[in-house]
C-alpha cells in the first residue's frame, strides 16, 4: 500500500485561535509572565495538535513538527560540547535564516537533543513517529569550523555525534531515523565522505535509517547515492519533476518517499496530478516500496495552506490505493 509522510516541520503558529498560542507564551516566557513549565506545556500542547492535525489529514507517518527547532542545525549545536549557535545567515535560497554553528573545540555530544519532543508526539498517536536529524555535510558546510579547520575532521565529528543521538531515538520507538543533507546534492567530491558518516550514524541501529535530500539537485551523485547504507531514500521530485526518471530508471535497493507536493508555494496542486506521478511511481517500484510526501518541511508556508496541502496529499495517495485495490479485484 503506499503511504505518506512529512519531510520533518509543520508550521509553529496560525492566523487563526488556536487552544495555546505558542508565540504569544514565548513573548509571555521573555517578559518573565509564565514560568519554565508553563511554557514547556505550551510546546507539549503545540506538539500534540500538530500530530492531531496529521492524523485528521490522513497522513500514515507522523512527525513532531520540529516545532521547538529555531532551524535544522541549532537543536543539536545546543547539545555539543564544542559548538555553539552563532549569528543570522540566510537558510539556502529561502526567505528564512539560520544560526550557523561555530565550532570551537573538539565536538562531543553530551545528551540527547530531540527524544524529548519525539517521546510527546509519539505519545500522543497510534500511528508511527519517525525522528529526523540534520546530516553531518549539511552541518558542516553550514558551521564556521575555528577548531578543526577541516571539513571532513569536523564532518567525521558531527557524525559520531549524531550516533549517539540516533541510539537514544532508537531506545525511544522511533521506528525511522531520517538524516537531513540538504546540501549535499550537487557535491559528488564529498559524496564518499558522506557515505562513511552514513555509516557511522546507522552503526548498531536495528531501526531503519533514511536519507532526505532537498534544495539541490541530486542527478549527478544519484549512482552513488542510491547505495548509501540506508534504507530509505527522500527525492524531491516536485520542484525537480526529472529526478523522477532518475529514480524509476535506477532505483535504490529500499523504499523510496516521493517529493510530489511543493512546500515552497502556496498553491495547491490538483490530486490527480499528484496521483499520477505516484501511479507512475507505484507501477515501477511496487506500492510498498513507495511513499508520498512534500518535498521539504512544511513551515514554509502559512499554517493553514500546509493543512490543506497534507489533506490533498493523502487524497491523493488515497486515490492511487483505491485504483490499485480495484484493479486488483477485477
Amino acid at each position: 500500500m503506499l503511504r505518506s509522510t512529512l519531510a520533518g516541520s509543520y508550521p509553529r503558529v496560525s492566523d487563526a485561535p488556536l487552544p495555546v498560542n505558542l508565540r504569544q507564551m514565548l513573548h509571555k516566557h521573555d517578559r518573565r509572565e509564565i514560568s519554565d513549565a508553563e511554557l514547556e506545556h505550551a510546546y507539549e500542547a503545540t506538539i500534540t495538535r500538530i500530530v492531531n492535525e496529521q492524523e485528521s489529514a490522513g497522513i500514515d507517518l507522523l512527525t513532531d513538527g520540529q516545532i521547538r527547532w529555531d532551524d535544522l542545525l541549532t537543536p543539536i549545536t545546543r547539545q555539543l560540547d564544542g559548538a555553539k549557535p552563532g549569528g543570522l545567515l540566510r537558510y539556502f535560497d529561502n526567505n528564512v535564516y539560520y544560526r550557523h554553528p561555530v565550532i570551537q573545540g573538539p565536538i562531543r555530544w553530551r545528551g540527547p537533543a530531540t527524544v524529548d519532543d519525539y517521546r510527546t508526539a509519539a505519545g500522543a498517536t497510534r500511528r508511527p513517529v519517525k525522528a529526523v536529524l540534520p546530516g553531518p555535510i549539511t552541518y558542516a558546510v553550514l558551521a564556521e569550523d575555528r577548531a578543526y579547520k577541516n571539513f571532513e575532521m569536523l564532518a567525521r565529528a558531527v557524525s559520531e555525534a549524531l550516533h549517539q543521538e540516533a541510539l537514544a531515538l532508537q531506545e525511544a520507538g522511533a521506528p525511522l531515523i531520517q538524516i537531513d543533507e540538504p546540501a549535499l546534492g550537487g557535491q559528488p567530491a564529498r559524496l564518499a565522505l558522506a557515505r562513511a558518516c552514513m555509516e557511522t550514524i546507522a552503526r548498531g541501529l536495528k531501526t531503519k535509517v533514511g536519507i532526505a535530500t532537498y534544495f539541490k539537485p541530486v542527478q549527478e551523485i544519484w549512482t552513488g547515492l542510491r547505495a548509501f547504507p540506508v534504507q530509505v531514500w527522500q527525492v524531491d521530485v516536485a520542484d525537480r519533476p526529472a529526478q523522477l526518471d532518475m529514480v524509476l530508471n535506477a532505483p535504490p535497493d529500499g523504499e523510496v518517499v516521493f517529493g510530489c507536493m511543493d512546500a515552497r508555494n502556496t498553491r495547491l496542486e490538483e490530486r490527480d496530478t499528484l496521483a499520477r506521478t505516484l501511479e507512475r511511481a507505484t507501477d515501477r517500484l511496487g506500492a510498498d516500496r513507495v511513499w508520498a510526501s512534500p518535498n521539504a518541511g512544511l513551515e514554509f508556508l502559512p499554517h493553514a495552506t500546509a493543512q490543506k496541502k497534507m489533506a490533498r496529499l493523502a487524497e491523493a495517495v488515497g486515490a492511487v490505493n483505491g485504483r490499485t485495490a480495484g484493479t486488483a479485484a477485477r
